[in-house]
């Protein structure tokens, strides 16, 4: 009908606008990303030919390796992160310095491999016959939950014990290893009773409170039928 005809055509010229707002914004931000990336790397060059800042060091460079991110340059994010996590050719003192910048990159390492898995597994499940008890990028959980554990270890604010358990948890049910994340939820759930009056003045605390007792109930589930199969 005509009137069909033209609230097509409106919602394609609103479509139309979206787009290209969405296109400025994106423009708006590679060239903000690609700013913080040239400021960093003149900051890293012109303390490197100098003497090092060691409070800045290295959170400049983990700037730079999040612009590089940001920007899909894979090849100075990897060459960034050896810096920061593995060159044993670095300075004792430097390492020494960076370290709380070591955690944050540990961390955002591990949040990169677990994204990439859960990415390759909803592309995995679409596909015809897909097997239900395989993984995409198993590999990739596993080197996640080896980051978040090492993070573990060096970030002991009550958060971030939290927070990686969290990921640790996630990481185990797609690896169908049931009866450790129910384990790492137990371990979630006697954190959070511990400090009760922090985790209801933090909104994100109280979801992760929540999602983790409906998940140890799931869990629990699972595990009373497999026993039940068994029988």
């Amino acid at each position: 009908s005509a009137d069909a005809i033209i609230k097509r055509k409106i919602y394609k010229r609103e479509e139309e606008e979206i787009q290209g707002k969405i296109a400025v914004i994106k423009l708006a931000r590679t060239k903000r990303w690609t700013l913080l990336k040239d400021h960093a790397t003149a900051f890293i060059n012109r303390y490197t030919e100098g003497n090092p800042d060691f409070r800045y060091d290295g959170e400049v460079r983990y700037y730079e390796i999040m612009a590089h991110k940001a920007l899909s340059n894979e090849e100075h994010v990897r060459r960034g992160m050896e810096v920061l996590l593995e060159n044993e050719s670095t300075p004792e003192e430097l390492r020494h310095a960076w370290f709380s910048t070591r955690v944050r990159v540990w961390i955002d390492v591990a949040n990169l491999l677990f994204t990439n898995a859960t990415i390759a597994e909803q592309e995995r499940v679409q596909q015809p016959n897909a097997n239900p008890h395989t993984h995409a990028l198993p590999e990739n959980l596993e080197g996640a939950i080896l980051y978040y554990r090492w993070a573990l270890k060096h970030d002991v604010s009550y958060r971030s014990q939290i927070m990686l358990r969290q990921q640790i948890a996630f990481c185990q049910e797609r690896l169908l290893e049931i009866e450790e994340a129910q384990q790492t939820f137990i371990e979630i759930h006697n954190l959070c009773e511990m400090h009760e009056a922090d985790i209801q003045d933090n909104p994100t605390l109280k979801v992760v409170k929540t999602l983790t007792k409906f998940r140890w109930d799931n869990l629990k589930q699972k595990i009373q039928q497999q026993t039940d199969a068994k029988l």
